[in-house]
């Protein structure tokens, strides 16, 4: 039998009701190998956690999506007071800084942990303990790792753990933020042109129900592989996704119905979901077919 291996699993998400207890049966039944965490903002939920799952204390970094805030001391305070001697780590999310400049981007990011850390010292005080800090998913991780504050001082000794989670397939969206990391898309949509609505256009089959189609800040929801200056509508619908094409481009066999595109989403964790079935390319060439087994939301 294969030796089991001890696992650290923080489910950076502040469960509530059917949804934590989902976690709480998975950590249970994995209690020998395996630790996990959920984030919790109040000091009743850090308190009435199951055994099984530990607290981690969510900071509101400035995304304003969950979180305590920097400038509620207080409850702060009284939520790791409430965790006690369970209290697991620290998660300050930075996703909101998607500035495209790189040295910018940098600086904001510093900027934010450098706010954070009156906070933190205190909490660290308090639960002298603790051995862990997480920050930084996929748009700012590669700055993350210049900032030594969280490793000095009275953080000497803290884990600083980074946790992008987009760089497992990649995207657009990703290589536009972070051009330099050397990463290559693992995942694409496959689109077929169903229709040439008019001169300069032409129309796939990969609307919103085959690709994350959110408010990318203007820019279009994918780019098409090895087609730079096709440029897929910023508006898709449900089965189609409009693409606006070179004039020369438009009677040549790659813009002909039923040619086959592949699509780069501009942001693929959500694209993943929207499919039962991805077809795998092993490295002799040869394809298979598996389930998506993460995919579709259940409420319970």
């Amino acid at each position: 039998a294969k030796e089991a291996v001890a696992l650290d699993v923080l489910v950076a998400f502040p469960h509530v009701g059917p949804t934590l207890n989902r976690v709480a049966r998975c950590a249970e039944r994995h209690a020998t190998n395996l630790r996990v965490g959920v984030l919790v903002e109040d000091a009743e939920t850090a308190s009435s956690l199951p055994a099984c799952v530990e607290p981690w204390i969510d900071i509101n970094g400035g995304m304003n999506r969950t979180g305590i805030p920097l400038d509620q001391t207080d409850r702060l305070l009284d939520t790791c007071r409430a965790a006690g001697t369970r209290l697991a780590g620290i998660s300050l999310y930075d996703g909101s800084e998607k500035c495209d400049d790189q040295a910018e981007r940098t600086r904001r990011i510093h900027a934010a942990y450098d706010r954070a850390l009156p906070q933190l010292e205190q909490v660290f005080e308090m639960v002298p303990s603790l051995g862990e800090i997480v920050t930084a998913g996929t748009p700012a991780f590669a700055h993350a790792l210049s900032y030594s504050c969280f490793s000095s001082g009275p953080f000497q000794g803290v884990a600083h753990t980074v946790s992008p989670g987009t760089v497992v397939f990649h995207d657009a969206r990703s290589e536009r933020l972070n051009p330099n990391l050397g990463l290559k898309p693992a995942a694409h949509i496959l689109s077929r042109i169903v229709s040439r609505p008019k001169p300069g256009r032409i129309t796939c089959d990969a609307g919103s129900k085959a690709i994350s189609a959110e408010d990318f800040g203007g820019l279009p929801c994918a780019v098409v592989v090895d087609q730079d200056c096709w440029l897929p509508s910023r508006e898709v619908s449900e089965e189609h996704m409009p693409i606006d094409i070179p004039a020369d481009d438009y009677d040549s066999p790659a813009a002909a119905r039923g040619a086959e595109l592949l699509l780069v989403p501009m942001h693929v964790c959500p694209s993943v979901n929207l499919h039962e079935e991805a077809v795998l390319i092993h490295d002799d060439g040869q394809l298979e077919v598996v389930p998506v087994a993460a995919r579709a939301h259940a409420p319970w």
